[in-house]
Protein backbone atom coordinates (compact mmCIF):
# COMPACT_ATOMS: atom_id res chain seq x y z
CA UNK A 1 0.00 0.00 0.00
CA UNK A 2 1.38 3.42 -0.96
CA UNK A 3 1.96 6.18 1.59
CA UNK A 4 -0.97 8.14 0.14
CA UNK A 5 -3.27 5.11 0.39
CA UNK A 6 -2.19 4.53 3.99
CA UNK A 7 -2.94 8.14 4.90
CA UNK A 8 -6.31 8.01 3.14
CA UNK A 9 -7.20 4.77 4.94
CA UNK A 10 -6.14 6.24 8.30
CA UNK A 11 -8.31 9.30 7.70
CA UNK A 12 -11.35 7.15 6.90
CA UNK A 13 -10.76 5.04 10.04
CA UNK A 14 -10.45 8.21 12.13
CA UNK A 15 -13.70 9.66 10.76
CA UNK A 16 -15.61 6.47 11.49
CA UNK A 17 -14.07 6.28 14.96
CA UNK A 18 -15.22 9.84 15.67
CA UNK A 19 -18.75 9.16 14.43
CA UNK A 20 -18.99 6.00 16.55
CA UNK A 21 -17.73 7.94 19.58
CA UNK A 22 -20.47 10.53 19.09
CA UNK A 23 -23.02 7.75 18.56
CA UNK A 24 -21.93 6.17 21.83
CA UNK A 25 -22.28 9.57 23.52
CA UNK A 26 -25.82 10.07 22.17
CA UNK A 27 -28.50 7.95 23.81
CA UNK A 28 -31.93 6.76 22.83
CA UNK A 29 -34.70 8.35 24.82
CA UNK A 30 -36.98 11.31 25.39
CA UNK A 31 -35.40 14.73 24.89
CA UNK A 32 -36.56 18.07 26.22
CA UNK A 33 -36.61 20.88 23.69
CA UNK A 34 -35.68 24.38 24.79
CA UNK A 35 -35.47 27.62 22.87
CA UNK A 36 -33.61 29.69 25.48
CA UNK A 37 -31.85 28.59 28.69
CA UNK A 38 -34.34 28.00 31.49
CA UNK A 39 -37.37 27.93 29.22
CA UNK A 40 -39.01 24.65 28.32
CA UNK A 41 -42.16 24.00 26.32
CA UNK A 42 -43.35 20.80 27.95
CA UNK A 43 -45.77 19.91 25.18
CA UNK A 44 -42.95 19.56 22.65
CA UNK A 45 -41.32 16.13 22.75
CA UNK A 46 -38.50 14.62 20.75
CA UNK A 47 -38.23 10.83 20.82
CA UNK A 48 -34.87 9.70 19.48
CA UNK A 49 -33.38 6.24 18.85
CA UNK A 50 -29.66 5.75 18.23
CA UNK A 51 -28.44 2.34 17.05
CA UNK A 52 -24.74 2.58 16.23
CA UNK A 53 -24.53 5.44 13.71
CA UNK A 54 -28.17 4.96 12.62
CA UNK A 55 -30.65 7.51 13.98
CA UNK A 56 -34.44 7.64 13.90
CA UNK A 57 -37.18 9.27 15.89
CA UNK A 58 -40.45 11.12 16.17
CA UNK A 59 -41.31 14.72 16.94
CA UNK A 60 -44.61 15.52 18.63
CA UNK A 61 -46.03 18.94 19.31
CA UNK A 62 -49.76 18.42 20.01
CA UNK A 63 -50.41 22.15 20.18
CA UNK A 64 -48.55 24.80 18.25
CA UNK A 65 -50.71 27.91 18.36
CA UNK A 66 -54.21 29.22 19.19
CA UNK A 67 -56.81 28.52 16.48
CA UNK A 68 -59.54 30.92 17.60
CA UNK A 69 -59.07 33.02 14.46
CA UNK A 70 -58.80 30.02 12.15
CA UNK A 71 -60.94 27.11 13.36
CA UNK A 72 -60.07 25.03 10.29
CA UNK A 73 -56.34 25.13 11.03
CA UNK A 74 -54.62 22.05 12.39
CA UNK A 75 -52.64 23.22 15.44
CA UNK A 76 -50.59 20.02 15.71
CA UNK A 77 -47.13 19.23 14.40
CA UNK A 78 -45.92 15.64 14.20
CA UNK A 79 -43.34 14.04 11.96
CA UNK A 80 -40.78 11.26 11.77
CA UNK A 81 -36.99 11.52 11.77
CA UNK A 82 -34.44 9.25 10.12
CA UNK A 83 -30.74 9.66 9.45
CA UNK A 84 -27.33 8.94 10.87
CA UNK A 85 -24.35 10.22 12.79
CA UNK A 86 -22.00 11.80 10.25
CA UNK A 87 -18.20 11.43 10.20
CA UNK A 88 -18.08 15.05 11.42
CA UNK A 89 -19.84 14.04 14.64
CA UNK A 90 -23.22 15.62 13.81
CA UNK A 91 -26.58 13.88 13.76
CA UNK A 92 -28.29 14.52 10.41
CA UNK A 93 -32.02 13.81 10.43
CA UNK A 94 -34.35 13.82 7.44
CA UNK A 95 -37.93 14.83 8.30
CA UNK A 96 -40.96 13.08 6.78
CA UNK A 97 -44.55 12.04 7.36
CA UNK A 98 -47.00 9.86 5.40
CA UNK A 99 -49.73 11.84 3.67
CA UNK A 100 -53.07 10.87 5.23
CA UNK A 101 -54.88 10.77 1.91
CA UNK A 102 -52.41 9.14 -0.46
CA UNK A 103 -50.04 7.43 1.98
CA UNK A 104 -47.08 8.88 0.07
CA UNK A 105 -44.20 10.24 2.09
CA UNK A 106 -44.13 14.01 2.49
CA UNK A 107 -40.60 15.23 3.15
CA UNK A 108 -39.38 18.39 4.81
CA UNK A 109 -36.16 20.18 5.62
CA UNK A 110 -33.37 18.22 7.33
CA UNK A 111 -32.47 18.89 10.95
CA UNK A 112 -28.80 18.92 11.93
CA UNK A 113 -27.89 18.34 15.58
CA UNK A 114 -24.46 19.41 16.87
CA UNK A 115 -23.20 18.50 20.33
CA UNK A 116 -22.60 21.42 22.67
CA UNK A 117 -21.88 20.45 26.25
CA UNK A 118 -24.68 18.16 27.42
CA UNK A 119 -27.10 19.34 24.72
CA UNK A 120 -27.60 18.94 20.97
CA UNK A 121 -28.16 22.24 19.16
CA UNK A 122 -30.49 22.18 16.15
CA UNK A 123 -30.12 23.77 12.74
CA UNK A 124 -33.23 23.79 10.51
CA UNK A 125 -33.01 25.07 6.94
CA UNK A 126 -36.64 25.06 5.74
CA UNK A 127 -40.21 23.94 6.29
CA UNK A 128 -41.07 20.82 8.26
CA UNK A 129 -43.64 18.23 7.11
CA UNK A 130 -47.14 17.88 8.57
CA UNK A 131 -46.84 21.21 10.38
CA UNK A 132 -48.82 24.43 9.94
CA UNK A 133 -46.21 26.25 12.02
CA UNK A 134 -42.55 25.38 12.60
CA UNK A 135 -41.92 24.14 16.11
CA UNK A 136 -38.24 23.29 15.91
CA UNK A 137 -36.09 26.26 14.97
CA UNK A 138 -32.41 26.88 14.51
CA UNK A 139 -30.85 27.44 17.92
CA UNK A 140 -33.22 25.17 19.82
CA UNK A 141 -31.39 22.59 21.88
CA UNK A 142 -32.23 19.08 23.00
CA UNK A 143 -31.25 17.58 26.34
CA UNK A 144 -31.79 13.97 27.32
CA UNK A 145 -34.60 13.72 29.88
CA UNK A 146 -35.01 9.95 30.12
CA UNK A 147 -33.12 7.18 28.33
CA UNK A 148 -34.87 4.22 26.67
CA UNK A 149 -33.55 1.00 25.04
CA UNK A 150 -35.06 1.86 21.63
CA UNK A 151 -33.59 0.58 18.37
CA UNK A 152 -35.58 2.58 15.84
CA UNK A 153 -39.01 4.00 15.03
CA UNK A 154 -41.87 2.78 12.86
CA UNK A 155 -45.46 3.70 12.02
CA UNK A 156 -48.67 1.71 11.72
CA UNK A 157 -49.52 1.02 8.06
CA UNK A 158 -53.04 -0.39 8.57
CA UNK A 159 -56.30 1.21 9.66
CA UNK A 160 -56.05 -0.75 12.93
CA UNK A 161 -53.52 -3.11 14.50
CA UNK A 162 -54.14 -4.89 17.79
CA UNK A 163 -51.70 -4.98 20.67
CA UNK A 164 -50.56 -8.25 22.26
CA UNK A 165 -49.15 -8.92 25.72
CA UNK A 166 -46.86 -11.60 24.24
CA UNK A 167 -45.83 -12.63 20.70
CA UNK A 168 -48.74 -15.03 20.34
CA UNK A 169 -52.16 -14.72 18.67
CA UNK A 170 -53.80 -15.96 21.86
CA UNK A 171 -52.41 -12.96 23.80
CA UNK A 172 -54.35 -10.24 21.98
CA UNK A 173 -55.49 -7.37 24.21
CA UNK A 174 -58.35 -4.92 23.73
CA UNK A 175 -55.89 -2.17 22.90
CA UNK A 176 -55.00 -1.18 19.37
CA UNK A 177 -53.19 1.44 17.32
CA UNK A 178 -54.40 3.21 14.18
CA UNK A 179 -52.78 4.22 10.90
CA UNK A 180 -49.69 6.44 11.23
CA UNK A 181 -49.38 6.01 14.99
CA UNK A 182 -45.69 6.08 15.95
CA UNK A 183 -43.96 3.35 17.95
CA UNK A 184 -40.41 2.78 19.13
CA UNK A 185 -39.09 -0.70 18.37
CA UNK A 186 -37.36 -2.54 21.23
CA UNK A 187 -36.75 -5.95 19.65
CA UNK A 188 -38.03 -8.36 17.02
CA UNK A 189 -39.09 -11.99 17.35
CA UNK A 190 -39.63 -13.50 13.90
CA UNK A 191 -42.88 -11.90 12.61
CA UNK A 192 -43.48 -9.95 15.84
CA UNK A 193 -42.12 -6.61 17.06
CA UNK A 194 -41.83 -5.57 20.71
CA UNK A 195 -42.76 -1.90 20.76
CA UNK A 196 -43.06 1.06 23.07
CA UNK A 197 -45.80 3.59 22.32
CA UNK A 198 -46.85 6.75 24.08
CA UNK A 199 -50.22 7.43 25.70
CA UNK A 200 -50.97 10.23 28.16
CA UNK A 201 -47.25 10.88 28.69
CA UNK A 202 -46.66 7.24 29.69
CA UNK A 203 -44.84 4.42 27.91
CA UNK A 204 -46.90 1.32 27.09
CA UNK A 205 -44.91 -1.74 26.00
CA UNK A 206 -46.69 -4.38 23.91
CA UNK A 207 -46.20 -6.70 20.93
CA UNK A 208 -47.54 -6.09 17.42
CA UNK A 209 -47.37 -8.03 14.18
CA UNK A 210 -44.43 -6.84 12.15
CA UNK A 211 -46.35 -6.68 8.88
CA UNK A 212 -48.60 -4.01 10.40
CA UNK A 213 -45.67 -1.61 10.84
CA UNK A 214 -43.44 0.22 8.39
CA UNK A 215 -39.83 0.89 9.40
CA UNK A 216 -37.71 3.32 7.44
Amino acid sequence: MSTFSKLKYAAVVLMFACSHAIADDARSGIYTLRSVPGTQLDFRKVYLALDGIKASGFFDNPFTRPTANDPDADPTCRFFLSGEVTPQGEIRLDTWYPDRQSGKIETGAPIILKKKGEAWVATVSGDLPNCDAPTIDTGDFLTLKSSRPWRNFAFVNKSKTFLYSAPDDAERTKGYLVRFDAVAVLESDHEWLHVDYFRNDADVVRWVKGLDLTER
